[in-house]
This record gives structure tokens, sequence and C-alpha cells, in this order.
């Protein structure tokens, strides 16, 4: 288990400025043509595997494996922001601060 460390103001001043940042860019206007390609790239990537399946020699799973992890990271690439979203919606709201659209 990952002992739990007290950061500084500063410290504390930064992982809010960077969740907020973050959680801006599930706000920008390309966010949701972003979301698009990685979800139709998450198809090609199943097409490819279950073509690969039907071939003769069947699955290479080292390749399986490469395509998992890449479609893994993609997941990681897109949860970052909204993840960052609620995080910094917790920490406003157990500082009874106002979250911005919402009520604390």
């Amino acid at each position: 288990m990952r002992r739990r460390t007290r950061l500084t103001v500063a410290e504390q001043r930064e992982v809010t400025l960077r969740h907020g940042e973050l959680a801006a860019l599930t706000e920008h206007p390309s966010w949701a043509t972003l979301l698009e390609v990685v979800v139709e790239e998450q198809e090609r990537i199943e097409r490819a595997i279950v073509r690969a399946a039907m071939r003769p020699g069947g699955l290479d799973q080292r390749r399986v494996d490469e395509l998992r992890g890449f479609v893994k990271g993609l997941r990681w690439f897109v949860g970052t922001p909204m993840h960052a979203e609620h995080k910094l919606d917790e920490y406003l709201k157990t500082h009874g601060m106002q979250v911005e659209g919402g009520s604390a």
C-alpha cells in the first residue's frame, strides 16, 4: 500500500491547477471529434483482431497483446481529463468551494 504524503500549499495549488487544465480539455470544441476518432480506432483494431483470428494461422499473441495495450492507452488518454475533472470537483467540494456550473 502506498503511503500518502502531505502536499505543501504550493504543491496542492499546482495539482489543482493541473486538474483544472486537464478538465478544461473536455470543454474544447474538438473534444467530441477526438472521442469519435478514438472509438473508430478501437473498432478498427477489433476488426483487425477478428480478421486475424479467422486466418488459418490464427492470432499472433504478441500482436494481440500489443493492440490490447494500445487500446488501453487510448482509453487512458481520453479518460485522464474526465478523471481530472472528477478529482477537481471532489477537491473543491471537500474544501467548501463552489464548483463552476454546479453547487458544492
